[in-house]
């Protein structure tokens, strides 16, 4: 890949605000690109520039900048198991959430107030799965 696009990309995003660097995650874009600077994936590349040119636009279309960046996403972690910082926690935040409604609601035919109970279990499991789970991802190196 031409290392120059990370330059341009920077450039590209240098007048951002903090809420638009966050909303476009022009950080992990930046991390992206440092983690699969020696690898030429042509897809990748395209997707990239895609990206760069949708945010070099006067009125950035996020429909496509959403699409394009969800793309990106799954072929590299399909072709090389990267994945975004914190996708792997809230994923089992939300698989944590879903299992402590869906137990908290079953139970509330024995307990009134279960829901809550099972609710705040549900998103403990979760975020200790999900933290211990992207602790191994960064000790093999596979966070961007």
């Amino acid at each position: 890949m031409n290392h120059n696009y990370r330059q341009d990309f920077i450039k590209t995003t240098s007048g951002f605000s903090e809420k638009e660097i966050e909303k476009y995650h022009v950080n992990h874009i930046i991390n992206l690109f440092d983690k699969i600077k020696n690898k030429d994936d042509e897809d990748i590349y395209e997707l990239l520039v895609v990206l760069k040119s949708t945010l070099s636009e006067e009125k950035i279309n996020q429909k496509i900048y959403s699409k394009t960046y969800s793309k990106l996403t799954s072929i590299v972690e399909s072709r090389f198991g990267y994945k975004e910082v914190g996708s792997m926690k809230n994923r089992y935040i939300g698989l944590g959430l879903l299992f402590g409604v869906s137990l908290g609601v079953s139970m509330s035919n024995f307990f009134t107030s279960s829901l809550p109970i099972f609710l705040s279990v549900g998103l403990t499991i979760g975020v200790a799965l999900g933290s211990k789970k992207e602790k191994e991802a960064e000790d093999k190196d596979l966070l961007y």
